[in-house]
């Protein structure tokens, strides 16, 4: 798609689908890091596109639905505005997001996984060591030879 700015529902959806490919990419690259700052960055961006395809009238994407029959639909809805090439980018988007989607679920439940790991040994190893003692409020101790 060229740069030029959307003009149709379609368009704005395939607009805004591929904003939300970008972004779930960027999260996921961010977990792999342990970006904490870009997965919140990341995570309020995917908040304010999903926001955003509702507000155009968009439902969130229906796995159970086939693509074939919703590009059907759109096409007998809207005649005229949407191309059979427009609209399996439109498809090819939408697979390509849910794809995403399934990954990105995927690397925080193992990354939660993890964290929960750490939490059982913190917890398990707390009765093992000891406190550390207070640090003397004097300072080092200077020794003289």
């Amino acid at each position: 798609m060229d740069q030029r700015r959307p003009t149709g529902p379609i368009e704005v959806r395939l607009a805004l689908l591929q904003e939300l490919a970008q972004s779930l990419s960027c999260a996921q690259l961010a977990i792999v890091r342990s970006d904490f700052g870009e997965i919140k960055t990341q995570t309020a961006r995917q908040l304010d596109l999903c926001l955003r395809l509702r507000a155009h009238g968009v439902p969130p994407p229906d796995l159970l639905n086939t693509q074939k029959s919703r590009r059907e639909t759109e096409t007998r809805d809207r005649p005229g505005e949407c191309s059979d090439a427009l609209a399996k980018q439109l498809a090819e988007m939408e697979i390509r997001v849910a794809r995403l989607n399934r990954s990105y679920a995927a690397l925080l439940r193992r990354a939660r996984r993890t964290v929960d790991i750490f939490c059982r040994v913190l917890t398990d190893s707390a009765a093992t060591y000891a406190l550390p003692l207070p640090a003397l409020q004097a300072g080092p101790v200077l020794r003289s030879e």
